[in-house]
């Protein structure tokens, strides 16, 4: 009567291991179905910047121009003050190579292309003729690293230039400017460059 029992086929383990089989079977068609992801385009960060500044109104505030300029006068007073040796010398250096380049001639030459009814140049000689007030400078570059050219403007205004005009009894008076751009090479006040320009 035992034996018979033990040589029995359970049920309950043919029905557990259907379900067993079928569970598998089911996770498996699970994990191998390709599942499809939907696309989405995503903004780009200007069309992003685009709708936040359109929302929030941002406008630009309006910048009081006359603070700025105080500020520029005050930054190139402190550098003035900072290198006020270097750039005095750079202007007198500046001022000599210009003097040296002026030329009566290249004076006259001007004056009778673009003075109507030139005659002939008064004598003027620009180191007697000139005035201090009269002399502006520009510094392109103070070079004041090692081997680094220095470059100035110097723009002289020849005042009350006199010329004679044809058939008229009075002298004509003009203001012509002399333009000089100085460089020197390496920061080389003895090896220098110069490109000079006149105009009225």
């Amino acid at each position: 009567m035992v034996q018979s029992k033990v040589n029995q086929p359970n049920w309950v383990q043919y029905v557990s291991l259907i379900v067993l089989v079928l569970l598998a079977v089911g996770l498996y068609m699970n994990y191998t179905k390709e599942t499809t992801i939907e696309q989405q385009e995503v903004p780009s960060a200007e069309e992003i910047a685009g709708v936040v500044i359109d929302n929030l109104n941002i406008s630009t505030p309006e910048v009081d121009m006359s603070k700025v300029d105080s500020l520029e006068d005050s930054v190139g007073e402190i550098y003035d003050e900072l290198f006020e040796g270097s750039v005095e010398e750079l202007k007198e250096e500046g001022f000599r190579v210009a003097v040296d380049e002026f030329d009566e001639e290249d004076l006259e030459d001007f004056l009778e292309d673009n003075i109507e009814d030139y005659d002939e140049l008064e004598d003027y000689d620009l180191a007697d003729d000139y005035d201090d007030d009269e002399v502006d400078y520009e510094i392109v570059a103070l070079g004041l690293g090692k081997d680094e050219d220095k470059k100035v403007i110097v723009e002289i205004t020849l005042d009350d230039v006199r010329v004679d005009i044809d058939n008229d009894v009075d002298d004509k008076e003009v203001d012509v400017k002399f333009t000089c751009e100085v460089t020197f090479d390496e920061g080389d006040f003895s090896d220098e460059g110069v490109e000079c320009e006149l105009s009225l």
